[in-house]
C-alpha cells in the first residue's frame, strides 16, 4: 500500500474532477523565458490562482484561434543613434528614393524578417529557462499548425504572448473576502 502525505491528499481533493475540454492533456510544449519573465509569470499566476501550465496553454490557444488579418500593421517606433555622416547618408538615400526614413528602413528590414526561418537557433546568448505547458491532442495540433504557418518558434513567441497578456489583464485581481 502506498502512503500519501497529507498535502498530497489535500491537493488531490482540491484538483478539478474534469477538464473543460474533456480530453487529457498528454502533450507538452516549452516556453523559453528569462528569469525575470518567469518571475513575472509566476507572480501573475499566483495572484490570479492559476497554474502556470494552464495560463501558458490558454495564452497559446487564444493566439492560435485569434482571427488575424495578415495585412494588419502595428506601428513600432525605433530610435537609432548614428554619427552625423551616416545620418546624412541615410537622409540622402531616402531623398533619392523619394521615401520617408521610416519607409526606407522598413524596406531594408522587411526581407530579413520575411525569410522562412524560425529564429536564431543556437546563435542567441539570452539566458533562458524552460516552462512546460500541457495540451491535449486537439490543442497541440492547433498550436503546432499555427506556429508552422506563422514561421515562429513557439518557445520564444509564447514568452512574448504571456507578458503581453499579463500587461493587458492587469497585475492583480482584487482579494476575495
Amino acid at each position: 500500500m502506498i502512503r500519501r502525505s497529507a498535502t498530497a491528499k489535500k491537493f488531490r481533493a482540491q484538483a478539478p474532477i474534469s477538464k473543460k475540454s474533456g480530453l487529457a492533456r498528454s502533450h507538452y510544449l516549452l516556453a523559453q523565458v528569462t528569469p525575470e519573465e518567469k518571475l513575472a509569470i509566476l507572480r501573475y499566476c499566483k495572484s490570479h490562482n492559476l497554474s502556470v501550465s494552464g495560463f501558458l496553454a490558454q495564452v497559446a490557444i487564444q493566439d492560435a484561434r485569434a482571427k488575424k488579418k495578415s495585412g494588419q500593421e502595428q506601428p513600432l517606433t525605433i530610435t537609432i543613434n548614428l554619427p552625423a555622416s551616416k545620418r546624412a547618408k541615410l537622409l540622402y538615400t531616402a531623398r533619392l528614393k523619394e521615401k520617408s526614413i521610416d519607409r526606407l528602413v522598413e524596406e531594408m528590414i522587411a526581407p530579413s524578417l520575411a525569410k522562412n526561418r524560425r529564429g536564431p537557433g543556437a546563435r542567441y546568448t539570452l539566458k533562458t529557462e524552460a516552462l512546460r505547458y500541457y495540451l491535449n491532442d486537439e490543442e497541440h495540433a492547433l498550436i503546432k499548425k499555427h506556429m508552422e504557418k506563422e514561421h515562429l518558434s513557439s518557445r520564444h513567441y509564447l514568452a512574448q504572448l504571456a507578458l503581453q497578456a499579463i500587461e493587458q489583464r492587469g497585475p492583480r485581481r482584487a482579494p476575495k473576502r
